[in-house]
């Protein structure tokens, strides 16, 4: 579990292979929910200017997600 930099969304990553977002400024309304991954979530982590994310799973998976406008915003 990680706030973006900028305080607006939490990430959650959880052992059903799924990322969900909420929205902080929003009574921590669900905004998006993300699934590639073949594997439970073990790290995860925002980038910077809190536009990307960056997760691994337990089967060594590294993968980048862009989180602009179409996703959650």
């Amino acid at each position: 579990m990680k706030y973006s930099p900028n305080g607006k969304w939490l990430a959650v990553g959880n052992h059903d292979d799924h990322i969900y977002i909420y929205d902080v400024n929003n009574n921590y309304k669900f905004k998006d929910k993300i699934h590639k991954h073949s594997s439970f979530l073990t790290a995860l982590d925002w980038s910077c200017d809190s536009t990307a994310l960056k997760t691994c799973s337990g089967d060594y998976e590294l993968l980048y997600w862009s989180m602009g406008v179409d996703r959650i915003m």
